[in-house]
This record gives structure tokens, sequence and C-alpha cells, in this order.
């Protein structure tokens, strides 16, 4: 259950091994924790389990196939100086051009909007109880640019 794959994922982030696929955004250390991580989820999205743990400095993605655990990742972000709207969401997957959020538990509301259409209405999409967004296509897209979807966040003020 959750209790192995957080173990799993807490080993693998203290020593990664040659098949772990670790990756850092830039300015980002990566290494072990320097003290206690937080559990921000754990369960499985589309076809990983998944686990995000942050460490006052960095959040830490930890992600297996749900078919064994060889081909693990492991991906460091740097987000001590997140705070208010920055701290709203984190990417909790991305698979075939889709990608799929973990959002704060104050956020009332999730859209996309696309960018090159900016009078359209946001579309809306719609949360698992832990907070895991269904599914959308990312900005990431190859071939003609036709849309650039980014994800739209209220929380109770509106904002």
């Amino acid at each position: 259950g959750d209790k192995e794959l957080l173990r799993r994922a807490l080993a693998v982030w203290a020593r990664p091994g040659e098949s772990v696929q670790v990756s850092a955004t830039p300015g980002t250390p990566a290494g072990a924790p320097p003290g206690p991580a937080r559990l921000l989820y754990a369960g499985e999205v589309d076809s990983a389990r998944v686990v995000l743990l942050y460490d006052g400095l960095r959040i830490v993605r930890y992600a297996e196939p749900k078919e064994g655990t060889g081909g693990a990742a492991l991906d460091f972000a740097r987000v001590d100086g997140a705070t208010g709207t920055e701290a709203n969401a984190v990417v909790v997957d991305r698979a075939d051009g889709n990608i799929r959020y973990l959002t704060a538990p104050w956020i009332t509301s999730v859209g996309v909007q696309d960018l090159l259409k900016p009078a359209a209405k946001p579309v809306a999409v719609r949360r698992s109880a832990d907070g895991v967004t269904d599914p959308f296509a990312g900005p990431a897209q190859t071939g003609a640019c036709t849309s650039w979807n980014a994800l739209r966040l209220r929380d109770h003020t509106g904002a």
C-alpha cells in the first residue's frame, strides 16, 4: 500500500541507484533531505505510483510504474520562495501530452485557460477527493501552436 510506496520513495531519495532517473530544475540541489520531509501526496496516478514530498527547500517527486519498481524517477524542484499563489498547485504527473496537478486544500475551483484565446472562458477541470486534477493537454505540444493551456485556480476569496 501507500506505506510501502512511501518507504521506497524515501529509500530512493536517500540513495538513488543507477536505474533511477534523477532530474532537478536549475539551481535546485539534488540529494538526501536535510531533515524530516513532509508528505504531500502518495498514490496512483495514471500508470504510475507517485509520492510528493516537501523538505522546506524542495518538492521532490518520486514516481515508479504501477507494474514493478523498475524505471523509477526522482525529480527535484526548488520552492523555498513559493508563497501565496505560487504554492497552490504542483505537477503530479505528465503522460501522453497531458498533465495533472495536485492542488492545495484551500483551492475551491480549477480551470484551464487557453492563453491564445484570453477572451474565452476557462474550461472547468474536475479534481479527485485528494486534490488531483483530471488530465488536460499541457502547453508543450508538437506541431503548430494552436493553444497554450494554463492552469487557473480560485480559492474561497475568488482570487
